[in-house]
């Protein structure tokens, strides 16, 4: 922080200091953000997809069903979200 004070001329080294130190709900933040941008009606999409995996120090490795090869494989699960 003593960086970034250094290079603002307005703010001291404090008053960057009490603004990281506050805790900030981003969830909150970014849904009045899609609120103002988009308005209240959305839509939420998922696309969850695997990854083969043959190593055993791999966090996260099971067995998951893929549908590239229609079987249950060992590989890692992967899920992406998105707001429409």
């Amino acid at each position: 922080m003593l960086g970034i004070s250094r290079w603002e001329e307005k703010f001291s080294y404090k008053t960057v200091e009490r603004f990281f130190d506050e805790k900030i709900d981003w969830l909150k933040l970014s849904w009045a953000f899609i609120k103002s941008e988009i308005g209240e009606e959305v839509i939420l999409v998922a696309d969850e997809t695997t990854v083969s995996k043959s190593g055993k120090s791999t966090f996260g490795i099971d067995h998951f069903y893929s549908g590239v090869t229609h079987s249950v494989i060992k590989s890692i699960s992967l899920l992406g979200l998105r707001i429409l």
